[in-house]
């Protein structure tokens, strides 16, 4: 009886961090700057539009995408329940990409007016609606904070 909860002990701490592992890993839609980088890593896009006055590109797509999120809730899981979360974790996480690498997605890259990345979100992958970056008019004063 013993050695079995030594290999099984074993099994859930060699397995640690793996769901984080594969839920991060992947093209990190973040790093797209322009549209030239989104095209030559997506290729030509599936459509496009305008939508609340931004204009928009979509492209489909088999790769991995990174989802940072998903790693440090993963982590969390794991900490609140000493490892235990990875038997559950780990198998959803490697479906999920499994699933999405076969039946592929669609990812929306949202641009400014200048052509630069606004903002890109996964149509179909689940998760967050997305991400976009601030604009200067959006950001806070450096100024002091106002008095009561």
């Amino acid at each position: 009886m013993r050695p079995i909860v030594l290999l099984l002990a074993a099994g859930v701490v060699g397995s640690t961090g793996c769901s984080a592992f594969v839920a991060s890993s992947g093209t990190e839609l973040a790093k797209l700057k322009t549209r030239d980088e989104v095209r030559g890593k997506f290729g030509e896009p599936v459509g496009q539009g305008t939508e609340e006055g931004e204009f928009y590109e979509d492209y489909r797509t088999r790769r991995k995408i990174a989802e940072q999120w998903k790693g440090i809730y993963s982590c969390m899981g794991f900490a609140y329940t000493l490892g235990l979360s990875e038997l559950y974790a780990f198998p959803h996480e490697v479906f999920v990409a499994a699933r999405r690498s076969l039946a592929g997605q669609t990812v929306r890259v949202e641009y400014d007016g200048a052509g630069e990345v606004a903002g890109v979100r996964l149509i179909d992958g689940g998760g967050p609606t997305g991400w976009r970056r601030p604009t200067p008019a959006a950001a806070p004063s450096p100024g002091p904070p106002p008095s009561p």
